[in-house]
């Protein structure tokens, strides 16, 4: 009997151990949120989280005639932010120095910038892309998106798409904006932003910044999500208890056998 009591407080305590065990994996796994950073830190991440959603795959690529001053993924800074009233997430890339999205006169100069949205349940509605103060010089904002589905190919080039395929395309001058909704709710959805600076024989063409707008149907998914110190504590808490009763369980047992 006594063997049994023993049996049976060591299984307990490792059935709690196995489920702290799996908490601690939850919360090292989780991705942090997305905030503001250059786009060579969101590349060099595993991905950050708006919501339920993971934004990652961030990918940068750049070319140039003429010999412009072509900026480093360093030089790009990656702005999001959240309207659960609207029920958007917003990502907006903007030059952090000199020269910024620009050419001289018979310049020219193409980025490309691409990311995914993992998959989730089918909420993601719509999508939105605006160039922000555009020179009169041709600039052309293409904003190709892979519905359903990621976008598989070379960061700069022709890339295939197994799901529904749509684009956006924005010319200057000003400040223009285009949006897309699409045919069904989708969960999963790959971007790629080519960004076209093409420099006429007397002027250069230069764009302050670029958004991608994402829109979903239960904005309450963009809600965010408890902080890990929140399972941290629920894990320290139950360490506390898990070494408390099993001090008190292992000396009534120990007691038991000395008697």
């Amino acid at each position: 009997m006594r063997i049994a009591e023993l049996t049976d407080w060591a299984q307990r305590r490792l059935l709690i151990a196995g489920f702290v065990g799996l908490v601690f994996s939850g919360i090292s796994q989780a991705a942090p949120t997305c905030g503001v950073d250059t786009l060579a830190d969101y590349i060099a991440s595993s991905g950050c989280s708006i919501g339920i959603f993971t934004i990652n795959d961030f990918a940068f690529a750049s070319q140039g005639v003429g010999s412009p001053t072509l900026l480093l993924a360093s030089q790009i800074t990656v702005t999001p932010t959240i309207n659960l009233v609207g029920g958007t997430f917003d990502f907006q890339f903007q030059p952090n120095s000199a020269p910024g999205f620009s050419v001289l006169q018979n310049q020219s100069a193409t980025y490309f910038i691409n990311y995914d949205v993992d998959p989730h349940p089918p909420v993601i509605h719509a999508m939105f892309a605006e160039e922000t103060r555009a020179s009169v010089v041709p600039v052309q904002l293409t904003e190709d998106l892979c519905e359903g589905a990621l976008f598989t190919g070379p960061t700069q080039g022709p890339a295939s798409c197994s799901g529904t395929f749509q684009q956006l395309v924005l010319n200057g001058p000003g400040s223009p904006s285009t949006n897309v909704t699409f045919p069904t709710d989708v969960g999963e959805l790959s971007i790629r932003n080519t960004l076209n600076l093409t420099g006429s024989f007397s002027v250069g063409a230069q764009v302050d910044s670029f958004d991608n707008q994402t829109t979903v149907s239960d904005p309450s998914v963009l809600r965010a999500l408890p902080e890990p110190a929140t399972p941290l504590f629920v894990v320290l808490g139950l360490l506390g208890l898990f070494v408390f009763q099993g001090r008190a369980k292992l000396c009534e047992v120990l007691l038991k056998f000395r008697s």
